[in-house]
């Protein structure tokens, strides 16, 4: 019986698209907080530094990135079984 590995393949896809949605989201969260950073919200709360904003876009590029790699990686791994078991047969 023949293994397919569907769930492989719907983890490349599910790895590109969470890369995409976490680095947009950390992007522009990291744009806004280093915007309005250094001003309180209300008089009662601490004024959030604008470092913390450059730390969400570098978080955001850092998702990407990993989340790219695990996705390339499972491709290949997949390429590679697919490539040995034709050679095989």
């Amino acid at each position: 019986m023949e293994k397919t590995y569907k769930m492989l393949t719907a983890g490349v896809i599910v790895c590109k698209v969470l890369a995409w949605i976490f680095s947009v989201f950390c992007i522009i969260a990291g744009i806004v907080v280093f915007i309005i950073g250094g001003k309180p919200a209300t008089p009662e709360m601490p004024a959030v530094p604008r470092a913390f904003g450059l730390l969400w876009i570098l978080m955001g590029v850092l998702y990407f990135f990993f989340l790219s790699v695990a996705s390339e990686a499972i491709s290949l791994l997949l390429e590679i079984r697919h490539a040995t078991k034709k050679a095989s047969v």
